[in-house]
């Protein structure tokens, strides 16, 4: 009889160990995972540069196309020829530059954000895009869901800017610019551009996109 106490003691001593091994071990996997973790972060990283640096951006709307986004306060005014109202902002590539009276016309001190829309009618006898050909092609082509719809980002377009030096001259020279469609409901897409591409301007650019939505 003591002999089968000892065994059920045993027996009761086992179970209760391994349970108790399995509740520390989902204990410390929860939270040891870098996964959730940094994801939780992530997003709340995100929702405080949502709320604390955009607070004061303006608001662009179209009303016909049905479509709205944030862009940054205080932009360059870009020359323009009588009669073209494209949306067009620039900003300095770093805020110094701001006051270089001819901070306008300095290609290499500023970027430039221009908004365009292209119909389906004109889609359908373009050729394909490089990013439409090759959309593996990362880091230069990124697909991305912009405005609740899957987009194409090309980060890698070459296109010649002139450059003014110290001296006044120009020197001709090469940028790299990034062209965004976003497919329109309706047909057609909605196209950002942006030039040139650097840290400054891509970090801007991502937050303008991210703000885009269409109305109903």
């Amino acid at each position: 009889m003591n002999q089968k106490k000892i065994i059920n003691i045993i027996a009761l001593v086992v179970i209760i160990v391994l349970f108790a091994g399995i509740i520390g071990y989902l204990f410390v996997t929860k939270r040891s995972d870098p996964t959730t973790t940094q994801n939780q972060i992530n997003k709340q990283s995100q929702v405080s540069i949502q709320s604390d640096e955009i607070a004061t951006w303006k608001t662009q709307r179209d009303s016909t196309l049905r479509y709205e986004f944030l862009y940054p306060p205080d932009p360059l005014e870009p020359s323009r020829m009588e009669g073209d109202t494209t949306f067009v902002v620039g900003y300095p590539i770093k805020e110094e530059y701001r006051n270089d009276p001819l901070i306008a016309k300095s290609a290499d001190k500023t970027f430039w954000i221009t908004l365009g829309y292209i119909p389906q009618a004109q889609l359908n006898v373009m050729g394909i895009t490089y990013c439409g050909a090759y959309p593996n092609d990362v880091p230069r082509c990124e697909s991305s869901e912009i405005g609740g719809v899957n987009s194409m980002i090309d980060w890698g377009i070459a296109v010649p800017f002139t450059r003014i030096t110290k001296e006044g001259k120009e020197v001709q020279n090469m940028q790299i610019k990034a062209s965004v469609w976003i497919p329109h409901p309706d047909g057609g897409v909605v196209t950002f551009e942006l030039q040139p591409v650097v840290s400054e301007s891509k970090a801007v650019f991502h937050k303008i996109l991210s703000t885009f939505k269409f109305l109903k």
